[in-house]
């Protein structure tokens, strides 16, 4: 039986020995706050930190901190920092933070004057989409392999056909516009297109469409290494109080969401350099294409086993395994069935007499 102890004489001793300004309350923590914490349960007292306050959108476009007339060298590392805004949400950060703190990506239909710099930011909201709505689907990884929750903020694409289209059209029209003024922009640019056309094509649920996939995104690999190529290994980043490190770079923004988003204490952001993030994306397309060459190569049920024994060997991310799940659970077409996927088991195979 719990035996309780009268806590007042202390209580009354901590009391009277504050003066006044000595209670617990700073910018981001209140004490009532965290006795509401204390009260709720919530043992991280995470809600005992206040959101900060800081400028608006609104407020900060019409600052003028986000131009839409930039030079084919400034939209080129614009593009490769957005590189590292998307491999650093890869590895676990929140997407509020890291894509989406850039003003560019939270206004893309302001940027249709600019037809370089708009078809980049809807690929990658497409590419965001792509891979959130992926995630969501296959519910094969934990909140520590990646985070896909927005706070209901309306920052990715909108659901249907038309996005993806749209977003490859604008990427070639954009690649066409550059011609040779700028390799390394429309090398991303390729780049961009290929991973989107290779993801979309290889969720087709039949062998061309798979194969067609791998195709792109082989293509997508060579795009990388010219972007990777003219990478600086120290691409510019500022270190903020807290720790947290983002990139030196007209737009960004890293505390524009977090009056969006729930209560959470300041923790830091490692964002991914330049480097690391090409070998970030490098391996996750070179995971997805195994991947699908493993499935094409299926036609039997203990061979759909083996394959998926190597393949969790590899320990591959998140997104790798949750385009395997879609690969794997969409159903079959006839032109699939007739490459000679997996073969459904009969039902001397689904228990009773005579097992497999």
């Amino acid at each position: 039986m719990a035996t309780w102890l009268d806590a007042t004489a202390f209580l009354e001793r901590g009391c009277g020995a504050l003066h006044p300004e000595e209670l617990v309350h700073g910018e981001d923590f209140s004490l009532y706050e965290a006795m509401l914490a204390i009260q709720i349960g919530d043992t991280k007292m995470d809600i005992g930190l206040r959101r900060e306050q800081g400028p608006s959108l609104a407020e900060e476009l019409a600052s003028g901190h986000a131009p839409l007339a930039l030079s084919l060298a400034t939209l080129e590392q614009l593009g490769m920092q957005l590189m590292q805004a998307e491999a650093t949400w890869h590895l676990g950060s929140m997407l509020p933070t890291t894509v989406f703190s850039s003003l560019y990506m939270l206004d893309i239909p302001r940027l249709v004057s600019n037809p370089v710099l708009h078809a980049l930011c809807l690929s990658v909201q497409q590419s965001c989409t792509l891979v959130h709505d992926l995630l969501l689907n296959g519910h094969v990884c934990e909140d520590e392999d990646i985070s896909i929750h927005t706070f209901g903020m309306r920052i990715l694409g909108a659901p249907g056909t038309t996005a993806l289209p749209q977003a490859c059209a604008a990427l070639r029209s954009a690649v066409e516009d550059l011609g040779s003024d700028a390799p390394g922009l429309a090398a991303h640019l390729s780049f961009r297109l290929h991973c989107l056309q290779g993801l979309e094509r290889m969720l087709a649920a039949n062998a061309d469409g798979i194969d067609a996939g791998v195709a792109q995104l082989e293509l997508a690999l060579g795009c990388l290494e010219a972007v990777s190529a003219a990478a600086s290994s120290d691409a510019a980043t500022d270190t903020a109080a807290d720790g947290s490190c983002g990139p030196r770079s007209l737009g960004f923004v890293p505390g524009i969401n977090v009056r969006h988003m729930g209560l959470a204490p300041p923790r830091a952001l490692a964002w991914v350099s330049a480097r690391p993030a090409a070998a970030h994306w490098r391996g996750v397309l070179r995971a997805l294409c195994d991947a699908a060459r493993a499935v094409r190569a299926v036609r039997t049920w203990p061979q759909l086993r083996a394959a998926l024994v190597t393949l969790a060997a590899r320990d591959s991310h998140a997104i790798v395994r949750s385009t395997l799940y879609a690969m794997l659970t969409k159903p079959m077409t006839a032109a699939r069935q007739a490459a000679g996927s997996v073969t459904t088991p009969g039902p001397s195979c689904r228990g009773g007499s005579g097992g497999c």
